[in-house]
C-alpha cells in the first residue's frame, strides 16, 4: 500500500495468510520449518533431499481454509547430524 507522504509496505493478501498459518503449526508438530506440498511440487528432488524435506506429509486444517493442508516437515541439523524421521501433530520428534 502505498501513500505520497508515507512510505511503508506491506504484504498482503492469500499467500501471506497461508504462510503466516503454516509457521503457526510448527509449534503443534515440534519442528521448526514446514513447506506446503505446493512448494515442496516446486523443487527438484535433489533440492528437496538437500534441504531436508520429509517426502512423507504432515496434514492440518489451519484458520481460513476449507481443505486439509498437507506439509513437509524440513528438518534442521547441525553439519555432520544426520536427519530425523518426520513428526507427528502432537508428538515428540
Amino acid at each position: 500500500m502505498r501513500s505520497p507522504r508515507r512510505l511503508d509496505y506491506t504484504a498482503i493478501g492469500d499467500t501471506v495468510n497461508s504462510a503466516a498459518r503454516i509457521e503457526s503449526e510448527n509449534k503443534a508438530f515440534g519442528t521448526e520449518i514446514l513447506i506446503s506440498s505446493t512448494t515442496y511440487a516446486a523443487l527438484p528432488a535433489d533440492e528437496r533431499a538437500g534441504l531436508g524435506c520429509a517426502a512423507a506429509t504432515v496434514a492440518t486444517t489451519v484458520k481460513g481454509k476449507r481443505e486439509e493442508l498437507r506439509l513437509h516437515p524440513v528438518t534442521v541439523w547441525e553439519v555432520g547430524e544426520e536427519p530425523v524421521s518426520a513428526p507427528r501433530k502432537g508428538g515428540d520428534l
